[in-house]
């Protein structure tokens, strides 16, 4: 299985070229934050969101704060591994002259 940073290694060093739009996640008040990043981009007309954040729980103890980590990729609003990501990703351009020639019509 591909990990997360791979994922995200691979999404910031093709940022310009896919025109990734980085979403900076940051919400908190004293019992419970939020912090992370989301990547936006879209290939062929779908729109990709892959992100993290960390969630900082500090509701029931004071003396025990609980944390962890989410992750998630998505396509179109619904739920995709991390491996087709970079699968796409790798193939983007055969797909984007694919996706405009259908377009045509060709």
């Amino acid at each position: 299985m591909i990990k997360w940073d791979e994922l995200y290694k691979q999404l910031k060093s093709a940022k310009n070229e896919l025109n990734v739009e980085v979403v900076d996640i940051a919400y908190g008040d004293r019992y419970y934050s939020e912090h992370g990043n989301e990547l936006v981009f879209t290939i062929a007309g779908n729109e990709y969101r892959v992100g993290y954040s960390n969630i900082i729980e500090d509701a029931d103890d004071w003396g025990q704060a609980e944390s962890h980590q989410i992750e998630w990729s998505r396509c179109n609003d619904k739920h995709i591994s991390p491996e087709k990501v970079i699968e796409i990703i790798n193939n983007y351009k055969i797909l984007e002259r694919d996706f405009k020639l259908n377009k045509l019509g060709i």
